[in-house]
């Protein structure tokens, strides 16, 4: 008997020993940046593993998933901002693409932007062309009922939805996402979303890219993060999902631009459902912490406001933590209508000579973030810059490049950007914030330093594949816009 407890005891010193292995692992993965990496790898492995999810494991991956989902928010912005052009400039009278399937793919971009009467312009264009295939005008109609479904032309969108009849996957899971995205009610969205899924593991060799992406898109906005994350992990996310061949050396390729914001949106419910787990004192008050954050960034202010209010009121929060904490209710507060107090928070801050660079970093951002009047921050914020040694400044200069972007103002955008990266490592994410090189980036997209960007997209794109889309179409862009003047023939 007495070598049965033995061998259980050392069982169970073994998990515990694999659990805190296992940890270790993601922290230093999370530590260098590979947030996908190491959400994957923890996950599953706690998933598969036979011992009790600890508190440090749960509050790990809730902090993970939290800088996943404000990354691909930057991301599905900059996807959006660059597919918009791009496809744009294909359809302009300058590029004349020959491509049939542009129109459909510029179509769900402003649907995504919100433009609906162009989108169903492109639309019908994509429909009226006789050698567009069936399955693909099929798809084309699931996001022309869509476009009138969100203009409220809700008995002209239910015709058109009721009419289609197909057992494709692509086009099922199409509609089903339509379905989900409009809020239509006569239907049973998981019920439908499940039994695509099925098919989909069932036939996985059949199964195509653009299956995955709308079951993710459904499973997220749904609040199924398990399952929404097992597709995730299942897929390859720089696929595209068409390839359209336009000449025999040419290919255009079409992504799923939704898919970003998908992603953000799942990282966070998950960065949730995590941080909720969490319940020992020790690691509960820094788990309110970051609640408090997802919270904000989901626009709950409610819940940010009591989450917020419970990590400042423990003794074990960190000094760091906390002074964030504190500027981060501001703009909740103010977000709330509290704007008198909210500024009065972040210009006693301003006016403080002993303000810390790292806290004048996150006033400014989150000012910004709520569209507040920064400039008394701004100002102390390029003053301290110049007073402080660099290494000190590399948050305040990352938040006065980002306060620049925003403002549109490129150039000095990407010198304050450019401070805060890493001078010997400029592009790699191990060496510089995932954030900060997504905002550099964009403000050398926006200068049309287009080599400048596509380099960081490169670099990123391998730990990160969804920036993949965002790649494709600034060097589509910068193709185009780098052929000799008057009509660009490139087809």
């Amino acid at each position: 008997m007495r070598a049965v407890f033995v061998s259980i005891a050392m069982l169970a010193l073994m998990a515990s020993q694999a659990v805190q292995a296992d940890l270790a692992e993601a922290l230093e993965l999370y530590n260098k940046h590979h947030y996908q990496s190491a959400a994957k790898n923890l996950r599953q492995q706690m998933v598969s593993s036979s011992a009790q999810m600890t508190d440090r494991s749960l509050l790990t991956l809730g902090m993970i998933y939290l800088k996943n989902s404000e990354l691909y928010d930057a991301l599905y912005k900059a996807s959006i901002k660059s597919n918009y052009d791009y496809l744009h400039y294909l359809v302009s009278e300058r590029v004349k693409s020959p491509s049939i399937y542009v129109n459909l793919y510029l179509a769900k971009a402003l649907i995504e932007t919100g433009e609906l009467s162009s989108a169903r312009k492109y639309l019908l264009t994509f429909i009226g062309k006789s050698e567009a295939s069936s399955k693909y005008k099929k798809i084309a109609k699931v996001n022309l009922a869509l476009c009138l479904y969100l203009e409220n032309k809700v008995q002209q969108a239910t015709k058109i939805w009721k009419a289609i009849r197909t057992q494709d996957m692509d086009v099922r899971a199409e509609l089903v996402a339509a379905y989900k995205k409009s809020g239509f009610k006569d239907v049973n969205v998981i019920n439908m979303a499940n039994e695509i899924k099925s098919d989909l593991m069932k036939y996985r060799k059949k199964a195509t890219a653009s299956a995955y992406y709308n079951l993710i898109d459904i499973y997220a906005y749904e609040g199924d993060v398990n399952t929404a994350l097992t597709l995730v992990e299942a897929v390859d996310l720089s696929l595209p999902v068409y390839k359209e061949a336009i000449s025999e050396s040419k290919k255009l390729q079409f992504y799923h631009l939704s898919l970003t914001n998908s992603l953000s949106h799942l990282f966070r419910r998950a960065s949730e459902y995590y941080l909720k787990k969490v319940s020992s004192k020790g690691h509960n008050d820094t788990a309110s912490y970051y609640l408090g954050e997802v919270y904000f960034l989901s626009g709950d202010t409610q819940n940010e406001a009591k989450s917020t209010r419970k990590a400042l009121a423990s003794y074990r929060l960190s000094e760091k933590f906390s002074n964030r904490a504190r500027i981060r209710q501001a703009a909740g507060l103010y977000a709330s209508g509290q704007k008198g107090v909210a500024m009065q928070v972040w210009n006693d801050l301003a006016d403080d000579d002993r303000v810390k660079p790292d806290q004048l970093a996150d006033a400014l951002t989150f000012c910004d973030y709520v569209n507040a009047d920064c400039s008394k921050i701004l100002n102390t914020a390029i003053k301290l810059s110049g007073e402080y040694v660099e290494k000190n400044t590399k948050n305040l200069n990352f938040a006065i490049g980002q306060y620049y972007l925003t403002q549109v103002n490129y150039e000095k955008s990407i010198t304050y950007l450019e401070a805060a990266r890493d001078k010997s490592n400029k592009n790699k994410i191990e060496a510089n914030n995932p954030m900060l090189l997504v905002r550099l980036a964009e403000a050398y997209r926006g200068n049309r330093y287009y080599s400048e960007n596509l380099e960081i997209f490169f670099e990123m794109s391998e730990e990160f594949p969804a920036a993949r889309q965002i790649q494709e179409a600034v060097q589509g862009i910068y193709s185009l816009e780098h052929r000799s003047a008057g009509d660009v023939k490139i087809f």
